[in-house]
């Protein structure tokens, strides 16, 4: 089969006060090529990836909060690995946050090994867990990577902090939220760098993770540049 490697426009319609992309065409990360879509299920909306001859290879599930400016992740499914299909659903739902002007794409990993999947776009870690977060920290500190001292020295200085707190909550957040930035990004280096998995931060347990349109601006020239992987001409 020949492949098309011209670059596949993404339009856009409203329905509802929300803007939905029309159905369009990608090539995964295979070169395969491969359909994207949206179906209204009433509740929630579901990003949908098919093969050429009309299989499902996956599904986003999303729910548009319009009044709270945010998305909310319920379900991503790949049916296939290493193929882009994933990569493909969550850039899809990120042009969804961008075309809409939401402030916030939210979702739950609870397998461990979507943090790292989704740091690699610019999610962010959202935990309050002083003992998780320092365990990601200690973990930084004891690296062997080299050229990561930026990385070491803010996690030195937030696990000591994080220490004095013990099990007390308190209701400023800010050093919960100092120290779920320097572990996305820490884990964000590494994927993005091509690391083996043995290099990532073990982490015990899933947990939420938001991508804000400050990820938006502070992450578009590498997600640019994975809309060009697929051939799709669309800017963030």
């Amino acid at each position: 089969m020949k492949i098309d490697f011209s670059k596949r426009f993404v339009s856009f319609y409203e329905n509802n006060g929300i803007k939905l992309f029309n159905k369009f065409n990608a090539l995964n990360t295979k070169m395969k090529p491969v359909d994207l879509y949206i179906k209204d299920k009433g509740k929630f909306h579901a990003i949908m990836i098919d093969d050429a001859e009309g299989e499902n290879l996956g599904t986003f599930e999303v729910v548009f909060k319009k009044n709270q400016s945010t998305i909310e992740g319920q379900q991503l499914i790949s049916y296939t690995e290493r193929e882009g299909n994933g990569q493909l659903l969550t850039l899809a739902s990120i042009m969804e946050l961008a075309q809409n002007r939401m402030n916030k794409l939210t979702y739950f990993a609870g397998d461990t090994k979507n943090i790292p999947f989704l740091a690699k776009f610019g999610f962010v870690l959202e935990n309050d867990d002083t003992r998780y977060l320092m365990n990601g920290l200690k973990q930084i500190i004891r690296s062997k990577i080299p050229n990561i001292e930026e990385f070491k020295y803010k996690s030195r200085y937030l696990h000591s902090r994080l220490d004095m707190l013990g099990d007390v909550v308190p209701d400023d957040k800010s050093l919960f939220h100092s120290g779920c930035q320097v572990l996305s990004d820490y884990i964000k280096f590494l994927v993005r760098h091509n690391y083996p998995k043995k290099y990532y931060p073990y982490l015990e347990v899933g947990s939420d993770m938001k991508f804000t349109d400050w990820e938006l601006v502070t992450n578009k020239r590498y997600l640019d540049k994975l809309m060009d992987v697929h051939y799709l001409d669309y800017k963030f």
